[in-house]
């Protein structure tokens, strides 16, 4: 879809009220935030593209940005990643027509008017942009890299879905910010991308983002995604608000731990899924834990694990920038975003 080779782009998070970006450059990372007093998105399309287009435009002025180049997510709650059989296709096209062909009968979408993309692995090597502040150790080493070479992960091709109808209202906003969206990625691959070293990319794992009282289970298998689970496990008791200058998550703890014990049994049966069902004869090796939750590292990894005999890990920050300082752990999805290759 896109030609152009783009060096530089910013990666934009849209967090509910929140907007978070990124942008890597040679002398350090560029990132900032702002809040907004409702969600971005209602209904498949921004509530205000005016909001969003002055608040995206006036937080990437103060940091003396402007005219860039934006590689945003699709919205978790309208992502579906799927898996068909390989009938010998011989071409992506066939592919797609297959796909389309089986939708509303054996392909169920919970949205509207949607786009696809397949999503298939390859192992090669090949240049990745460094992130500074971060040890480069793997120079010279083979790395795994999603490409379009081939199809199929064992006999099943994964596709990802989502809704164009989100896609474009929020790809309106940024161009009327003075700003150009230069591509979409899934959240899932962005945090991959930044904790790559972290993870153990040759088994099977399911990596859980939480964002706002919602969690994205997904399972990756040879390190491609192949199946997506969205849960509103406490939703309704989340929101982020701005304090002396600083936006932070507020929430009971208490219900969140009593709704944490929930999701730890789905995030059970979704792993019994992908050994009985999706991918019979393999087993789920690991579970990651990313995203913008104060209790990651704590609570939430010790409730998870006592329901999940699967080792659990959160993934935090460990990255710092020019002048030292760590980069906070919310920003790390932008920071994927901003690392994607275009």
């Amino acid at each position: 879809m896109f030609k152009k080779e783009i060096d530089e782009v910013v990666g934009l998070e849209i967090a509910e009220n929140v907007l978070r970006f990124c942008l890597v450059q040679k002398r350090g990372l560029t990132f900032g935030e702002c809040i907004s007093n409702g969600s971005f998105v209602k209904n498949e399309r921004l509530r205000n593209e005016d909001e969003f287009s002055d608040l995206l435009h006036k937080l990437l002025k103060s940091h003396k940005l402007s005219h860039k180049n934006i590689v945003y997510s699709a919205l978790n709650s309208k992502l579906l990643i799927r898996t068909i059989l390989n009938e010998n296709f011989g071409s992506e096209k066939e592919i797609y027509e297959y796909i389309f062909l089986e939708l509303g009968n054996s392909i169920v979408l919970p949205f509207d008017n949607p786009v696809f993309d397949l999503l298939v692995l390859d192992n090669k090597s090949g240049k990745n942009k460094k992130i500074p502040g971060k040890r480069n150790k793997e120079k010279d080493v083979k790395k795994k890299t999603i490409k379009r070479n081939r199809f199929s992960v064992k006999g099943s091709i994964p596709f990802i879905a989502t809704s164009q109808t989100v896609l474009e209202s929020i790809g309106d906003g940024i161009t009327k910010s003075g700003n150009q969206p230069v591509a979409v990625d899934c959240n899932s691959l962005a945090y991959v991308r930044v904790f790559r070293r972290e993870i153990k990319v040759s088994e099977n794992f399911l990596l859980v983002e939480f964002d706002s009282g919602t969690a994205t289970i997904t399972i990756f298998e040879e390190f491609s995604p192949v199946f997506v689970q969205h849960e509103e496990y406490n939703k309704v008791n989340w929101r982020y608000i701005e304090k002396n200058g600083t936006i932070l998550p507020s929430f009971d703890e208490i219900k969140e731990q009593e709704q944490l014990v929930n999701l730890s049994h789905i995030i059970s049966d979704v792993c019994t899924y992908f050994e009985n069902a999706l991918s019979m004869g393999n087993h789920i090796s690991h579970i990651y834990l990313v995203g913008n939750h104060p209790l990651l590292r704590t609570e939430v990894t010790t409730i998870i694990q006592s329901v999940n005999s699967v080792e659990v890990t959160p993934l935090i920050s460990t990255i710092t920038n020019s002048d030292g300082k760590l980069v906070p752990n919310r920003f790390m999805l932008s920071l994927g975003l901003a690392l994607k290759e275009l």
